[in-house]
Parts: C-alpha cells; sequence; structure tokens
C-alpha cells in the first residue's frame, strides 16, 4: 500500500472512530462516513471490503485508546507488579495466556518501572500492586462509561471483541483486552485463586459491564468499596475488614473507670 493509501486507510479509521464515539456503532454507515470525508464510497470499500472489517479496525484503534486512557494513568501512582509487564503481548491469543505467559511489551515499560516495592514480603507486595492496578482500571472504566458511552459500548459489544473472545486466535488480540488478560494471569498466579486466569477474566469482564450499565441506568451508584469486596470475592481472599470505630469520649471515660 502506498503512502497516500495507507494515510486515507488511517483517515476512514479516525473518521469511524469519531462516528461510534459521537452516535454508536450501530448507526456506523460508510456511505455516510465516504462523505464526511470527501471520498467516494468505492474508495472506502477498496481500503475495508465490508462495513465489519471497518468496525474491527476501528475496534483495535479504540482498544488501544482506552487502554492508554486508563492503564497510564494507574501506573502514574507509582503501583508496580512483580515480573513481567502489565500487558500480554498484543498478538496473544486468549487460549494461550497462562500464568507464565505475561510477556514484557515495550509500550508499557513505563508501567514497570515507575515505582519499586521494598517489602520483606514481596510476592504479596506484587499481588497487591496488581490488585490495586486492575481496581484503578475498573475506576477509570466506570468513568469512562459515563463519558464516552458509545465508545465503551463498542469495546464491550464491537464485533472484534466478540471474536477475540469467542474464538481465540482468530484474530490479534486487541490492547485493552491482552492488558486485562495479563493482569488476571499474574493475579491468579499471585493468589492461587481457584479458578484459571481465562474464567476471572470473565468473572471481571461480566461484573463491570454489570455494574456499569447499573451506573449509567441511575440504578445503581459507585462504590469503590463495594468494587475492592467483588474484585477480592472473585479472588477467593476475604476483602479487609474496616477498622473497628473509636468508641465515644464519654464510653472512654467510664472504661478508664
Amino acid at each position: 500500500m502506498t503512502a497516500r493509501g495507507s494515510e486515507t486507510r488511517k483517515r476512514i479509521v479516525d473518521q469511524a472512530v469519531r462516528d461510534i464515539r459521537e452516535h454508536g456503532y450501530g448507526q456506523v454507515s460508510l456511505r455516510s462516513l465516504a462523505a464526511e470525508l470527501g471520498l467516494t464510497t468505492g474508495s472506502v470499500y477498496r481500503h475495508f471490503e465490508s462495513k465489519e472489517e471497518l468496525l474491527n479496525a476501528a475496534g483495535y484503534e479504540m482498544s488501544q485508546i482506552i487502554n492508554d486512557a486508563v492503564v497510564p494513568s494507574v501506573a502514574d501512582k507509582g503501583e508496580r507488579p512483580s515480573g513481567g509487564s502489565v500487558a500480554a503481548s498484543g498478538n496473544t491469543a486468549i487460549s494461550d495466556i497462562s500464568t507464565s505467559d505475561v510477556a514484557s511489551d515495550g509500550d508499557h515499560d513505563d508501567i514497570e518501572d515507575r515505582g519499586a516495592a521494598s517489602n520483606v514480603n514481596a510476592g504479596s507486595d506484587a499481588a497487591d500492586s496488581n490488585v490495586e492496578i486492575l481496581l484503578g482500571i475498573a475506576d477509570r472504566l466506570l468513568q469512562l462509561m459515563r463519558d464516552d458511552p458509545y465508545g465503551v459500548e463498542f469495546l464491550f459489544f464491537g464485533p472484534l471483541y466478540g471474536m477475540a473472545t469467542k474464538q481465540p486466535g482468530a484474530v490479534e488480540t486487541p490492547r485493552f483486552l491482552a492488558t486485562l488478560l495479563g493482569i488476571c494471569a499474574r493475579l491468579c498466579e499471585r493468589y492461587d485463586a481457584s479458578v484459571d486466569p481465562k474464567q476471572l477474566f470473565v468473572q471481571i469482564w461480566a461484573f463491570i459491564q454489570g455494574y456499569g450499565n447499573l451506573i449509567m441506568r441511575g440504578v445503581a451508584e459507585y462504590d469503590a468499596s463495594m468494587l475492592r469486596e467483588a474484585l477480592m470475592r472473585l479472588l477467593g481472599k476475604p476483602s479487609p475488614e474496616p477498622s473497628a470505630p473509636s468508641p465515644p469520649p464519654d464510653a472512654r471515660k467510664h472504661a478508664a473507670k
């Protein structure tokens, strides 16, 4: 493909992403998209044989956008997982993910390089940092469901993610999906969870989708402590007990007597 052809293809994908975030992926039309770009419909079809092919290309772009929006902001806190990178390699299929198959990725070396944890119980610290990273990702993703609902809807329910999860190996794993799979693999390894990484991923994915939809529809309000408790339950670990409240001053006086 010529440089001009590559540029046109990128313009088409970028416009598709904009249209998806504004109107929803169900409203994307190759004819209207071509008109927006000043192209003929035939020109669009020269780059994409079908609407589904265009949506898949837009799906990879949206996955990268959302990954960049939620993962670096967690890393900025200085939390660091031990061993490997937060994300599995971009072309890893779901069926290939294992607790030892979390490859390094140059795009996310910053997550590894920020904030080294130093504690006698390094394994526990590493597990805790992965929990915090996942909680941060979930928190920001739930915020995006409010601020960019069509974009997140496309991420969850667009054709690319359906194919990537149901037909492992059929397509390259999208960036954000690879990130979550890598974290789930490491959490299962550190916590010795009773479920395997793929099962944990499905459970977390389903919880975030369901909880996010309830929040978006006004049925529930976001509660960070509930999110943490739900994650710990999925990992088969009890949520930390809240500190007991201090007794009122009068009660302390009576106790002293």
